[in-house]
């Protein structure tokens, strides 16, 4: 059986990654597994069935099917978010009629396999860095996830405000077109569209590590690193190398017989010996391919949880006209908090809803809506009209010479 349209809302329990709620969280890690697989179980086939349109509702998931389809989905259409039960759906093409067909989208999926991809980032590049346990150059996958900025990875915090602040500048321009998974057409750029980005994390990861910046210009897209203050472009003269959609599924554990291998060989052009099984690199191929200091840096992917009601001020800068200012204490801004601290993330309570730090207008019908993002009298934005580039002060790291 099949259906036209399907909605799949999980709102309380999650996908795979788990739900936000405190109810959820306080039942026996048994009971969690059991509810997880059984919301993966029917998210599936509500995927599957779909003939036409499927909209997915529910705590960001970047694992599985549901993460590949939210990431797709996202390109395809856009992407939107949920507050007071009203709906603010952003899409790329303004209406639902204009975006690609199913066929003309997957043709877009196939050609933008390529670091220079015209309309979206590469779903998913190979990266060769040095390991930062033995020194020896190495390969990796990444793939393309959707990043919430505000849920407290242990990462450079700096580096993600760098980000979020670049979109107060998004707008229509060929340049803005698709980096970002929601981007409003006109107007000022609301505080939970700058929350969401997209980013390259490695295999069945929710970790990004790198954030894509919010603009692309002549050379190409430029890649964010999270963990340190690097800005590298994504270009073949750096050390990525674009990779087959296939591996975009592969690495959401859809398909397990890719040859990374073998795709690593051709597209960074080693010969089989350079290439170990493991994908290690032999230092004399280093040398030839003059790859200087370029090191993976540990990272913690545990992700906090963070009241929904608090906005983390490490990651977001936000215009006094968005700041509630009938908010109490320090509602408005708010560092990392662990789990145990958390509040329950019931939309539904009216003391958390009127506790929120961000006014209501973004949240309203009217902020949302196409048809009325034009004229805000009372909404001054005191920012640059025109999209920056890449601020002079974030330099984009190149390779150095190769060692011997």
């Amino acid at each position: 059986m099949t259906a036209h349209t399907v909605i799949l809302a999980q709102t309380r329990v999650g996908f795979l990654t788990g739900g936000r709620k405190e109810s959820f969280r306080e039942l026996p890690q048994d009971e969690q597994l059991i509810q997880l697989e059984e919301a993966y179980g029917r998210a599936t086939v509500a995927l599957t069935r779909a003939r036409s349109l499927c909209v997915i509702m529910g705590p960001l998931d970047m694992k599985g099917l549901v993460g590949a389809a939210t990431v797709v989905g996202s390109l395809m259409y856009g992407a939107g978010h949920v507050y007071r039960g009203v709906a603010n759906v952003h899409l790329h093409d303004k209406y639902l009629q204009d975006s690609p067909s199913d066929s003309d989208f997957a043709k877009k999926l196939s050609l933008n396999c390529a670091l220079d991809a015209q309309d979206f980032p590469p779903p998913a590049i190979a990266e060769a860095l040095e390991d930062y346990l033995d020194n020896c150059f190495k390969i990796r996958r990444l793939h393309l996830i959707i990043v919430d900025t505000w849920r407290p990875w242990r990462y450079n915090a700096d580096q993600i405000r760098a980000v979020t602040d670049q979109m107060w500048y998004l707008d229509d321009s060929p340049a803005c077109q698709r980096v970002v998974p929601m981007q409003p057409g006109q107007g000022p750029v609301p505080p939970r569209c700058r929350r969401f980005v997209y980013g390259y994390a490695l295999d069945h990861s929710e970790f990004p590590c790198y954030l894509v910046w919010p603009f692309r210009d002549e050379d190409g897209y430029i890649l964010v690193d999270t963990t340190s203050k690097d800005f590298l472009g994504l270009t073949a003269e750096t050390y990525f190398r674009p990779l087959g959609l296939q591996h975009f599924y592969a690495a959401f554990a859809l398909d397990t017989n890719v040859s990374l291998r073998a795709d690593v060989l051709t597209q960074f052009q080693l010969d089989p010996e350079e290439l170990a099984p493991d994908l290690r690199v032999i230092p004399t191929a280093v040398a030839r391919k003059r790859w200087g200091n370029h090191f993976e840096r540990p990272t913690d992917q545990v992700g906090l949880e963070l009241r929904r009601n608090r906005v983390p001020k490490e990651v977001i800068t936000l215009d006094d006209s968005e700041i509630d200012k009938d908010s109490s204490g320090d509602d408005t801004y708010s560092s990392y908090s662990s789990s145990d601290d958390s509040s329950s993330d019931n939309d539904d309570s009216t003391e958390e809803s009127a506790r929120s730090p961000l006014c209501g207008r973004e949240d309203s019908p009217l902020y949302g809506s196409a048809r009325f993002r034009t004229n805000f009298p009372d909404l001054h934005v005191s920012k640059p009209a025109k999209f920056m580039p890449l601020p002079n002060k974030y330099h984009v790291k190149k390779p150095q010479a190769g060692r011997k």
